[in-house]
C-alpha cells in the first residue's frame, strides 16, 4: 500500500468543489489531456520545474546555482533548457523573487490528514469536508483508498473530483468509502471526447454505470466550451443518459474560463484553447433547461 502520493496543491476554503467548505488536495497525473485543461501542471505524474517570467529580475543567481546548463539570458529573458533540468532545486533556493518553483510535492498519509483535520470545524458547521482532484486522484490509486479509509474513520465526508477514464476496480474499491462522487462528462459523442481530450469516453460511460451499481451519489460536471462542445444535441444525448438515475444528485454546467492560461508559459508549454470562449449566459440557462426538463437537479457555474 503507497504510503505518500505526489500533490501539487492543498486549498483550504474551497467552495467549488462540492458542498460546504472544503479542502481541495490536487493529485498529480492525469490520463487525459483536455484542450482547456486549467490545471496542466496536474497533468504529467512526476515533478515539473515552474518559471513565472513576471517576477524574474535576471539576477542571473540561478545561472550559478545550476551545475547543468539549463539557464541562460537572451536580450531581456531568461532562457530555460529543460531537458537538462535534474529538478535538484538548487535553482529554487538562489532564486531572489521566487521566480522559479517546482511543482509536485511528496505528501505522506499522515501530512495530508493532518491538513485535513486541521479544518474539521469548518466541515461540520458547513456540510463540507475533503475533495480528491487533479488531474486525476485516481492514477495514485492505492494512496487514495488508504487515505479515504482514514478520512472514513475521522468522520470526514470525502468527495472525489474524477474524469472517469480510470480503473474499474479502483473506482470501485473507492465507492465503498468515499461519500461523493464529482464525474466529468465532457462530451457525449465517442470521436469529439477523444478529439477534445485524447481518449474516448468508453470508461467514462462504463464508470458511471459501476458508480450507479454501488449506489454512490453523484454530482455530474459538464464544462463547457463555446462551439466546441456545446451543442444542444450533444446536451440533449447527456441528458437523456442521465435521466431517471436515482444516483445523479445534480449536474454541473463550468463554462469555460481562461485562468489557467498563464501556467503553460510557466511549463514551457503552449496553450491550444486561445480561441476558446464560454457560452452566453442566455445560452447557458438553455442548456440547463434540457436537464430541467428532464427532473435533473442542474446548476450553473462560471458566470
Amino acid at each position: 500500500m503507497s504510503d505518500s502520493a505526489l500533490i501539487t496543491n492543498v486549498q483550504r476554503f474551497s467552495l467549488d468543489d462540492g458542498d460546504g467548505i472544503r479542502t481541495t488536495v490536487f493529485f498529480k497525473g492525469c490520463p487525459l489531456r483536455c484542450l482547456w485543461c486549467h490545471n496542466p501542471e496536474c497533468m504529467v505524474p512526476s515533478p515539473e520545474l515552474l518559471f513565472e517570467e513576471s517576477l524574474c529580475i535576471l539576477c542571473e543567481e540561478c545561472l550559478s546555482a545550476c551545475s547543468f546548463g539549463v539557464f541562460s539570458i537572451s536580450g531581456r529573458r531568461l532562457l530555460i533548457n529543460r531537458e537538462n533540468c535534474r529538478l535538484c532545486g538548487s535553482c529554487v533556493k538562489a532564486c531572489r523573487k521566487r521566480a522559479l518553483r517546482i511543482t509536485g510535492k511528496e505528501y505522506s498519509i499522515d501530512e495530508l490528514i493532518r491538513e485535513v483535520l486541521a479544518d474539521r470545524n469548518f466541515y461540520k458547521n458547513s456540510g463540507g469536508g475533503l475533495t480528491l482532484s487533479g488531474g486525476e486522484p485516481l492514477v495514485q490509486q492505492e494512496f487514495v483508498l488508504h487515505f479515504l479509509r482514514k478520512l472514513k474513520d475521522e468522520g470526514i465526508h470525502t468527495a472525489i473530483d474524477t474524469c472517469g477514464c480510470v480503473s474499474a476496480d479502483s473506482l470501485r474499491q473507492c465507492a465503498e468509502y468515499a461519500d461523493l462522487f464529482l464525474l466529468d462528462i465532457k462530451a457525449f459523442s465517442p470521436e469529439l471526447h477523444k478529439k477534445l481530450t485524447g481518449m474516448d469516453n468508453r470508461k467514462v460511460r462504463e464508470s458511471l454505470d459501476i458508480l450507479t451499481l454501488s449506489g454512490s451519489r453523484i454530482y455530474i460536471r459538464i464544462p463547457l466550451v463555446a462551439g466546441v462542445n456545446d451543442a444542444k444535441e450533444e446536451i440533449i444525448s447527456i441528458s437523456d443518459l442521465l435521466a431517471g438515475n436515482t444516483c445523479v444528485a445534480q449536474v454541473e454546467l463550468l463554462a469555460y474560463h481562461a485562468l489557467g492560461t498563464s501556467k503553460y508559459a510557466s511549463l514551457g508549454k503552449g496553450y491550444q484553447g486561445n480561441d476558446f470562449r464560454a457560452p452566453s449566459p442566455v445560452y447557458m440557462e438553455e442548456l440547463a433547461e434540457i436537464f430541467s426538463n428532464q427532473g435533473i437537479p442542474v446548476r450553473i457555474k462560471g458566470i
